[in-house]
Parts: C-alpha cells; structure tokens; sequence
C-alpha cells in the first residue's frame, strides 16, 4: 500500500481516480469499447513525456504490460491480464519479451486492447499499478530503474534514502488532470504508526493516513491535529490457506466457519478499534459498487458459540485437533490488538491453544504469504486496486488470482 502512495505520484495512467473513485482519463484522450466490450481502442493525449524527455507512446503500456503478464519476469500483478488475448500462449513463455497478442498498437499514440471475453468493467481498471507505463530505459537495466525511476506523473523522483525516506518534487511538465498543487513530497518511513503519530502531534508529519492503534479512542480530540474520517473500501481479516493441515477439503469448510462463528465482530469493532470498524457481512465493502448485505450463508459472519463448538467437534470427528492454532501478524501493523482478542476468542470457544504470532514487519510476512511458507492463518488486509467488487472477487479468491493465497 505504501509502495502505491509512490508510485502514484511517479507515474500516470490511462485514467486516474478521483476523490469520489470514479476514472478520469489521464494519458488517456479516449477508451472506446465495442458493441460487446471484447475490444477497447485507446487513444493517448498529446504533450505526454517521461521525465528523461523521450515520449510516452502506446508502446510504453503495451510493452509494459506485456513484460507483467510475461511468467519469465515473475511479476505477481501478472494475472489482472488474464483476459487479454494470448495471455494463456504466453504463460509458457521463456522469452522475457515476448507480448501479448492481443495489444496491437495502431500508431505512436493508439493501441487496441483485444479481449478473450467481454469486460465492460476494463476501463475502470486501468488507472491501478500494473496498467501504468514505463520508459525504454527501464528495461535496459530494471533494478537501476527500481533504484531511481523514470516517470510521467504529476511529480518526478528526486532522492531517497532507504529505510528513511523518499523525497519526489512537482513536476511542471505534467499534461494531466491532476497536477500537482505543491513543491514536492517527503515519505518518511516509520517501524511504528506509534512513532508517526508522534510527529504528526509535533508538528514533523503533515500527513498519516491511519491511526495507531492506541490512538483509536482519543485520535479525534487529540490536540496539534485535524482528523478526517469518512467510510473506506479496505477489509481485514484472517487468510487460512487450504494447504495447512486440517484446513483442507470438509474439514477445512467445517474449521473456517467454526472459527468465523467464534469472533465477535461487533465486541473487537467496539473495543478494540472504537468505532472505526464495522463488522463485514460481505467480501468487499459498503463504499464499493456490487456490495450486499444479503449474501448466503451470512449466518456464518455472526458470533454463536454454541454452533462455532459443534462445527468444530464435526471437523474433530473426520481429523482430531491437536496443538496450538497460531495466527500471525506483522509487528510493525496495528494488527496485534485485534489478532490477539481473535486468538483469546477462538480459544475460549473452542476449548483449544490459540495464540497470536508476532512477525518481525509486515514485508516477511507478505513475502512469505506469497511464496507459500507461510505455516498458519495470518491477518490480511485488501484495500482495493480499482472501485468495483470485481477486484476484490478475481484477484483473492479466482483460480488464476495473483492475490489468491488461499
């Protein structure tokens, strides 16, 4: 999420979100589908260069997308272009630059996106992090690049110090339609939203965009601060893998739903985040399009502990339980509250060991979510890419998901 907040600044889209989250074009003039949505001509604004002067041109997204769906490359965002044409033919590629069949550029300014299946949702999507462009350079030395990128948005890297901060300054060769209205930016990196906070209180952060923990009950009347609090889009939870023991097939589906009926969401909501959280009933969130309250089988989202105990005992009954259920988290999140009043509910509950796992930062824990070594439930987060039920869905829980660790 942190890495976003950069490169947003960095780098210009097709189309950027406004404050409401609806797609603006950016670079983008124009995205036209078809009658059915299986083919989008895209057409690019004039004026468009990369810090380093060349041009931006429908080359720099068709190659850049190409080179993250491209399996050789090992890009996790790989999968959102799943649905482009020649995406399957180039799964078995070895060849890092190979492309995607169904990116046809058409002149220095237009390309057609060719789909497998329709998507009226496409040009929503293409504002997030793996439909942004990149220079030639980049591919001529990639980690040269990640150590000091090349951009076309709104701000222009500058410095950073690693571990420290991360410095951009306005660019005022910027097109777009949203151009920035100061100087430049100082991203300060903290182990701690403790210590963030801190300085916001003295006056050395302008900004923090979420609330230590054990800040919740005062942050708003806190003085030296204006706070601002409105519904967001971002879930939390606990991911279970299916590969860990005892939590695959039917007595995996009986062990997730005890554990779910075993949390009371409306007690941690109140005590533990003091309001700021609401009790999720669905898989993505009020503020987003596609969102219910009234999905099947919701009766598993509210706490009963007498049906939480007999789902349990069914699971024991096919695979008995034995040992410690340990849920992790990362110990530089405000996560360990609400993971360690979990761990306290299952165990009183369920009669069983539980306990919270601290990780040493949030960036061990993901990178091991994401190869597979992680070796028990873990909490999650998923603040969405695009403003449409349709990436919370795909991309957590599809069989071809970049983000399904389940």
């Amino acid at each position: 999420a942190g890495g976003f907040c950069v490169l947003s600044t960095l780098l210009a889209g097709l189309v950027v979100y406004d404050e409401q989250g609806k797609p603006v074009n950016e670079v983008a003039s124009s995205i036209t589908p078809n009658d059915d949505s299986t083919v989008f001509t895209v057409t690019l604004g004039h004026g468009w260069t990369f810090t380093d002067g060349t041009p931006v041109t429908a080359r720099s997204f068709t190659r850049a997308w190409s080179y993250a769906a491209n399996p050789a490359n090992a890009q996790i965002n790989a999968s959102y272009f799943a649905n482009i044409q020649g995406y399957g033919n180039l799964q078995r590629s070895t060849d890092g630059t190979e492309q995607l069949s169904g990116l046809v550029v058409t002149g220095d300014e237009s390309f057609e996106i060719h789909l497998s299946a329709p998507d009226s949702i496409l040009p929503q999507k293409l504002g997030t992090v793996p439909f942004l462009p990149l220079p030639d350079s980049f591919y001529d030395d990639p980690d040269a690049y990640a150590s000091k990128p090349v951009g076309n948005g709104a701000y222009r890297f500058s410095s950073w110090t690693h571990g420290q901060d991360l410095t951009v300054t306005r660019n005022d060769d910027y097109p777009g339609a949203m151009p920035a209205r100061n100087g430049g930016i100082d991203f300060r990196f903290y182990t701690s939203t403790d210590a963030a906070f801190m300085d916001v209180i003295a006056g050395n952060l302008d900004l923090l965009d979420e609330v230590p923990a054990s800040k919740y009950a005062v942050y708003a009347s806190t003085d030296g601060i204006r706070s601002y609090t409105v519904p967001g889009a971002e879930t939390q939870g606990l991911n279970i893998p299916e590969r860990l023991a005892h939590f695959g097939g039917d007595e995996g589906r009986l062990r997730r739903q005890a554990i779910s009926m075993a949390i009371d969401r409306d007690l941690i909501c109140s005590k533990i985040f003091h309001g700021t959280r609401q009790p999720a009933v669905d898989f993505s969130a009020p503020t987003i399009t596609g969102y219910s309250d009234q999905l099947a089988n919701a009766r598993h989202l509210a706490h009963n502990a007498a049906q939480a105990k007999e789902l349990w005992a069914q699971a024991d009954a096919i695979s008995p339980w034995s040992g410690t259920l340990k849920l992790s988290y990362s110990a530089d999140s405000n996560d360990q509250a609400w993971v360690e009043a979990v761990a306290n509910q299952i165990a009183n509950t369920l009669g069983i060991s539980a306990q919270a796992e601290p990780w040493t930062s949030r960036k061990e824990l993901r990178t091991a979510a994401v190869d597979g070594t992680i070796d028990s439930p873990y909490g999650s987060e998923w603040p969405p890419d695009y403003p449409h039920i349709e990436n919370y869905l795909t991309q957590r829980f599809a069989s071809n998901g970049g983000y399904n660790e389940f």
